[in-house]
């Protein structure tokens, strides 16, 4: 995926926009000028406004929610911190697992 590329909307009103993040790709800027090429850079050219709310890693590909005005953005931003709002992840997985039931349960700020 190049700058110019399209990024695939799923859903989009006057408040938030969800889209997907392609594996390899940052969420945001980094740090350095081989970094700068990102998620909230590409979508702004057609979403000014757009913020982001939460990240993923950039090998990781997802879902995004990104805030439309900023009012929204510090309301889902304190929503996931407080708990009201949770993201869920799930994967995939080459090989069977041998355990088939459970759960991980942790914070992303104890990793």
């Amino acid at each position: 995926m190049q700058p110019g590329d399209n990024l695939l909307v799923h859903y989009c009103d006057a408040n938030l926009l969800v889209l997907e993040k392609p594996s390899g790709l940052l969420s945001v800027p980094g740090r350095g000028p081989d970094l700068q090429d990102c998620l909230s850079s590409r979508i702004q050219t057609r979403f000014p406004t757009a913020v982001v709310v939460h990240r993923l890693d950039r090998d990781t590909s997802g879902l995004m929610v990104m805030a439309l005005i900023k009012r929204r953005s510090a309301i889902s931003v304190f929503s996931l911190k407080s708990g009201t709002f949770k993201k869920c992840m799930s994967a995939l997985c080459r090989e069977p697992l041998q355990n088939t039931q459970g759960a991980l349960h942790y914070r992303s700020d104890e990793i």
